[in-house]
């Protein structure tokens, strides 16, 4: 089955010095039995290639009601951790809503709410660019090609 190749682009002032798009989260449900994707909350995603899945806010977690479906030893800066994990779906782009757990942490910005980690990012084809004191952050699901800025 070939997908539909559906893509983002957002422009951001080099002072930023960070990724930050709008995603929506829904609760987990089944696409074989529903006839319309529940209504998803908006909120923002920090884009980390450093992370290496996804990350929620205890808050936000909280807020939205879900539930944990595991915990798991998390290690970061401060040491290490157990933190629960939450399944949920992720709509990263208007086409795609894609299922992923998303690891509890403690909110450490008001910028963002959720971590989008290389769980999600491997799925597809991710771009930064720099041009003129503005960055160009482009990400496109499914992945098309190679991006290879060595070849002409």
């Amino acid at each position: 089955m070939n997908q539909i190749p559906d893509a983002f682009v957002k422009r951001i002032k080099k002072e930023q010095n960070f990724l930050v798009t709008s995603v929506g989260i829904s609760h987990p449900y089944d696409e074989d039995h529903i006839t319309r994707k529940p209504k998803p909350h908006w909120t923002s995603g920090l884009w980390d290639t450093g992370a290496s899945h996804c990350l929620i806010t205890k808050s936000l977690a909280e807020n939205f009601d879900l539930n944990p479906i595991d915990k798991v030893m998390v290690e970061h800066a401060k040491g290490r951790t157990y933190e629960n994990v939450y399944l949920a779906f992720l709509q990263i782009t208007d086409r795609y809503y894609l299922e992923v757990e998303l690891t509890e942490c403690q909110s450490i910005s008001n910028n963002f709410e959720i971590i989008i980690g290389m769980d999600v990012i491997s799925k597809g084809d991710f771009a930064v660019t720099s041009k003129k004191g503005e960055m160009c952050f482009s990400f496109r699901l499914p992945s098309l090609t190679t991006i290879d800025f060595t070849k002409g």
